[in-house]
């Protein structure tokens, strides 16, 4: 339904692993089949983007036509709604972020942007456990993409939140989805 109001398309038919859980190869074929333009994103549901974004990958854009722009996310406890109605708020939440937020280490990794043709294969990793964002971004390494670190450029806001079925986010790491995905 919110797909429909804002005008965007919803993919619900996304293959899992036994599980449940979205499969990362999955997502990324769906987006490359569908997708009408030549630069493509993932960015995970927990994360809230500002302009920067779309202005440093069209900047990236400019340099490369085969490159992989990534980053590190800043996380903060946003516990009510940000209200996005008013005219400065994005700068009063990036000031919020700067003042309250914490820049995670380089494996904080949250978005992706790149060229449609760069992932032709992807093994089939669980969406949301370790190892498939490295996996990402030796794969343009490989391919020989200009791997671009835009974390100086770009504010990737995580939102705080717990993990569900999940003991603690630590277990994301540790369990049977994650040593799959390793």
């Amino acid at each position: 339904e919110v797909a429909a109001e804002m005008g965007l398309r919803h993919v619900p038919d996304i293959a899992t692993n036994q599980h449940g859980t979205p499969l990362v190869s999955d997502i990324f074929q769906a987006a490359q089949r569908l997708a009408s333009n030549d630069i493509l994103g993932y960015v995970n549901a927990d994360i809230m983007l500002t302009g920067d974004f779309v202005q440093a990958v069209s900047q990236v854009a400019a340099i490369s036509d085969r490159f992989l722009m990534v980053g590190q996310r800043w996380d903060v406890d946003i516990r009510i709604p940000w209200d996005f109605d008013t005219a400065d708020w994005e700068p009063t939440l990036q000031a919020h972020v700067r003042e309250h937020g914490k820049l995670r280490p380089k494996t904080g990794i949250d978005y992706f942007a790149f060229p449609k043709d760069l992932y032709e294969a992807i093994p089939p990793f669980a969406v949301g456990r370790t190892a498939w964002d490295n996996w990402l971004i030796a794969h343009a390494n490989k391919r020989s993409a200009l791997v671009i670190d835009a974390t100086e450029r770009v504010m990737a806001i995580h939102q705080d939140h717990d993990y569900g079925t999940f003991q603690s986010r630590d277990a994301l790491w540790t369990g049977e989805e994650a040593r799959e995905n390793q």
